[in-house]
């Protein structure tokens, strides 16, 4: 049987209940994380946590999150599950803290040869919301831009910010090419400080040093990019090829992408291996 942690105790996975009276449930009053596990170890865990803890305080909920005992627990609950390789979920609210665990695979190489189509929405993202760049529970904007890009054809949305700049994906954040430059809009303009996001601008300014500049992304940017690609913590690192119906740089992925991911890759074996 597989398990899941809730307040304070294992359970079943089938067995783990919230209240309808919980305000998570209710009112979207409760924040998530969502974390890649290999060979049993979640990558970066420490910056997962510090972001929930700040979502939690921008929702104003006086949760304790202990941070100690849960980089126990996950690897735990992993054990519990027999799962090496798998996508961890954490969910807090006012009442609950749940992890669960589900086995997750890798796409395959197959897709990051081909490559994400996005299409810009007509959704935005309201930079100026006290919520704004936090994972909270209202994710439905989100989910139903990114099932529109589906219904056209599209492996994902682009949501734009107040100003009509290019903030992130429904589920990623996003970076250009262009100019000998790395771009990737601004954490002000509301998007969400993606972990994967992070490693990837460490990793950048290793090999393009000053190269690397966040700041407002145009549309116009990102349709004249040479390369375009984006970031989460369960793709990692996948090339977009086509944003709307306009061929990104030679319609395949480009080398910087290319480069980047086997950084990454790097960085998460450095950081995963057996302890």
């Amino acid at each position: 049987m597989k398990a899941a942690y809730i307040n304070g105790k294992f359970v079943p996975l089938d067995k783990a209940r919230v209240s309808v009276l919980d305000r998570g449930f209710q009112y979207g009053e409760g924040v998530f994380e969502t974390m890649r596990a290999y060979r049993g170890f979640v990558f970066l865990p420490g910056r997962h946590l510090a972001r929930l803890k700040k979502s939690l305080k921008a929702l104003g909920i006086r949760k304790k999150i202990p941070e100690k005992k849960l980089r126990k627990i996950i690897p735990a609950l992993l054990k519990r599950n027999n799962r090496k390789d798998a996508y961890v979920k954490i969910i807090a609210t006012k009442k609950t803290l749940l992890i669960y665990s589900l086995p997750y695979k890798s796409l395959p190489e197959t897709e990051y040869a081909r490559g994400y189509g996005v299409r810009v929405s007509r959704s935005a993202i309201n930079g100026r919301n006290s919520i704004s760049g936090k994972k909270t529970l209202n994710y439905l904007e989100n989910v139903t831009a990114r099932a529109r890009a589906g219904e056209k054809g599209f492996d994902e949305s682009v949501l734009t910010d107040a100003e009509g700049n290019v903030a992130e994906a429904t589920g990623a954040n996003i970076f250009i090419f262009k100019n000998g430059k790395l771009v990737t809009p601004r954490l002000e303009s509301g998007i969400l400080p993606g972990i994967t996001r992070g490693e990837v601008l460490r990793l950048a300014k290793k090999i393009l040093k000053n190269r690397v500049v966040e700041k407002a992304v145009r549309k116009s940017d990102l349709y004249s990019a040479e390369e375009v690609f984006i970031t989460n913590s369960l793709i990692e690192i996948m090339p977009v090829v086509r944003v709307d119906r306009k061929k990104i740089g030679s319609g395949k992925p480009g080398p910087l992408t290319g480069r980047l991911r086997g950084l990454l890759k790097e960085s998460i074996s450095k950081n995963c291996r057996n302890r």
